[in-house]
């Protein structure tokens, strides 16, 4: 039987009995609780939600929750392996290659599973509240279990196919992301009356946030989509969908580790000669820093740490930044594009602008967490972090050196985005070139508090995949729980809700795109929310540097 498989127990074992874990279910069961105290009725018959829409708020928090860690588990599984290079070894004990595959897939599921058992009971005590019948209750966890699971073979195998638990983090990541909401955007971009808005209905039912919109809200749905009875057929559509990309993500997670995952790269000589950097540089993509130039010495006034991990990973794989940069300018173009397409006649100019940053902030939400969590997790797994403590760098050098590096890397996406803004505020019928420096500015202070939060959260973290996990929980929670205030309505006071808001960048972002946004809010300080909002993440960032120095400078004086 399974459990008596060892790579199965053993992982099962080191997984429930880590740190990580046990954090993320506490916190798991904190957040759902908390929003189930705020939520619950205080005045008897009447209240602000009734029982069905109080449990269709708390199930859509519960599958975010979810969503969020549990990739975390599954995209390090192989990598790690191979990191340590302890995956060869599996593979020459007396266990076949089916026992070890099947023992990493049972138990990252197992644990994903796990997870999903920490909600039962704050959902037993939310259907007291009524109006919730089983059939709707084994829907919903079924729509939060396919999730789980499919998201849970997705991130090994990208871990299978992958050699860097960094590279398939981000990997993982981005994919769950186009899962649960890319999916969306060709249904909400496309022409209602064209030939293949049925399609992109069906795409769109891949999402497991539009499976529960339409088991919870099946009213609401129906008179927002055309055709009788369309809340009905996404729930059929999704577990479909989800079944057939779980068998998809088991043939290539089995067919890449039984294999030995993806080969290696050739490696070049670093060269010096002048005629070679000649003809590098007419080759396509046009090297603007070409990796195999020989470096010239570091100088006494520059940052080592900086300058090493310039060279080897922000500007050692030139082709990726050229790529991703010119994926980036033309997919805000397109989106703006086609949204002006679709919507011309009824959005206005301001709505328009505020789509450009939102994606801009979609953009940093994705990057920043992952350039800066595997910064001192990495070099603590790679064996080198030993080595830096012999060096005499102090510890603020080390954190100011991985935090340039980590800057520079998220402001060479930020930089495309400079010439949209621009031609917004120029197509105004009025220029305001301010608001291009309000813009500027929510988005360099919110880079910095994601990328500040994330060495702090590497500094404290004994694993990669842990710490990016925990930077990403943070950025959502940064940039969409605040909005969770204006949910409260009556219950939360004017004040409350702008001093709340003032630490999101999106509420923010939205002011300074429009004077109308959250102008019934008062000042809090005698400012307007969006200045709240650059002093608050200033803070932020500031708190979270000072709180990463400190981390490294014990980790310099005390012996793990």
């Amino acid at each position: 039987m399974f459990w008596r498989n060892p790579i199965f127990r053993r992982e099962f074992a080191c997984y429930a009995a880590s740190r990580r874990t046990v954090a993320g279910m506490i916190g798991a069961l904190g957040l759902l609780s908390l929003v189930l105290w705020t939520f619950w009725p205080r005045t008897g018959v009447f209240s602000l939600l009734d029982g069905d829409e109080l449990f269709s708020v708390f199930m859509g928090v519960a599958l975010a929750v979810m969503v969020l860690p549990v990739p975390a588990f599954s995209a390090t599984a192989v990598t790690d392996e191979r990191e340590r290079h302890t995956l060869e070894v599996l593979f020459t004990t007396q266990l076949s290659a089916v026992e070890i595959g099947l023992g990493k897939l049972l138990a990252t599921v197992a644990v994903s599973l796990l997870f999903l058992a920490v909600t039962l009971p704050p959902v037993a005590v939310c259907a007291w509240t009524g109006g919730i019948s089983l059939g709707l209750l084994a829907k919903a966890y079924a729509v939060i279990a396919a999730a789980v699971v499919t998201y849970s073979l997705f991130g090994l195998a990208v871990s299978a196919m992958t050699r860097r638990n960094a590279t398939a983090l981000w990997v993982t990541y981005l994919g769950v992301l186009l899962l649960s909401g890319g999916v969306w955007l060709p249904a909400v971009l496309a022409p209602r009356d064209g030939p293949l808005y049925g399609l992109w209905l069906r795409l769109r039912a891949f999402s497991p946030f539009e499976a529960m919109y339409a088991l919870n809200w099946s009213e609401q749905y129906d008179l927002a989509l055309p055709g009788a009875g369309a809340s009905a057929a996404v729930f059929p559509v999704y577990l479909r969908a989800m079944g057939a990309l779980s068998t998809c993500f088991f043939l290539l997670f089995a067919v890449y580790l039984f294999r030995g995952g993806t080969k290696r790269r050739k490696t070049e000589a670093y060269y010096t000669d002048w005629k070679q950097a000649v003809r590098r540089k007419l080759v396509f993509p046009f090297y603007l820093i070409d990796p195999l130039r020989r470096r010239k010495p570091i100088g006494r006034l520059q940052n080592p740490v900086a300058v090493m991990e310039l060279r080897s990973k922000v500007f050692g794989h030139p082709k990726f930044i050229a790529r991703s940069l010119s994926l980036c300018f033309i997919l805000s173009l397109l989106v703006l594009t086609l949204i002006a397409l679709q919507y011309g006649a009824s959005l206005e100019p301001e709505e328009v602008r505020l789509v450009a940053i939102l994606f801009q902030l979609a953009v940093i939400v994705v990057l920043a967490p992952l350039v800066a969590s595997g910064s001192i997790t990495e070099e603590r797994t790679a064996g080198t972090f030993l080595l830096l403590r012999l060096t005499p760098l102090p510890a603020w050098k080390i954190v100011s050196g991985k935090l340039k590096a980590a800057l520079t890397y998220v402001a060479v996406f930020l930089i495309s985005s400079l010439p949209v803004f621009l031609a917004l505020a120029y197509l105004e019928s009025r220029a305001a070139y301010w608001r291009v420096g309000a813009w500027l500015a929510i988005l360099l202070l919110t880079t910095l508090v994601l990328v500040t939060f994330g060495l702090l959260a590497s500094s404290w973290a004994r694993s990669t995949a842990a710490a990016t996990a925990l930077s990403y929980v943070f950025a959502v929670a940064l940039c969409i729980l605040p909005l969770s205030v204006l949910a409260l309505g009556d219950r939360a006071a004017p004040g409350l809700q702008a001093f709340i808001l003032a630490f999101n960048p999106v509420a923010a972002a939205m002011q300074a795109t429009s004077d109308r946004w959250f102008s019934a809010l008062p000042q809090v300080f005698g400012n307007r929310l969006w200045h709240n909002n650059v002093l608050f993440l200033a803070v932020l960032a500031t708190a979270f540097l000072v709180g990463a120095g400190v981390r490294i400078q014990w980790l310099f004086r005390h012996r793990e």
